[in-house]
């Protein structure tokens, strides 16, 4: 597992988590992240991702981008990232309780989505009716 990063032009921190199986080529403006060997029971890739995506993630990427016309991260100031790593317990926690965050609001997103199909079904409806020239009864 790894994480990747966009560090140059519009997308410039953009960051994903990425699982590794074979052999793959990155964009040149994608850097790959990984735990110095040795480090890896140090630090929970997921969580390291999650806090990057967050405010105060893009806000210590951003401390960190050189503006010219094409906004850019050098690997070297990347190493300079500001990671919060509290005890690899705590950051499973952390990833857990933000996996089921996560969860639920893809739910809410889908339900959402359910209820405005649905409203755009029963507006169709509403304006079929009222369109529709009424039929009336002969009484004979």
């Amino acid at each position: 597992e790894a994480l990747l990063v966009t560090f140059i032009g519009a997308g410039i921190g953009d960051v994903a988590r990425f699982h590794e199986k074979e052999r793959w080529h990155l964009a040149p403006n994608v850097a790959k992240l990984e735990p110095f060997e040795g480090c890896e029971d140090m630090m929970n890739l997921k969580f390291i991702n999650y806090f990057l995506m967050s405010d105060n993630g893009r806000a210590e990427i951003f401390k960190h981008v050189k503006a010219t016309a094409q906004p850019s991260l050098s690997m070297g100031t990347i190493r300079d990232i500001d990671l919060p790593l509290p005890p690899l317990s705590e950051q499973k926690a952390i990833v857990e309780k933000l996996d089921k965050l996560m969860a639920y609001c893809d739910q809410l997103e889908e339900s959402i989505k359910n209820s405005q199909s649905q409203n755009e079904m029963l507006l169709q409806q509403v304006l079929r009716e009222a369109l529709e020239p009424e039929e009336k009864e002969l009484v004979v």
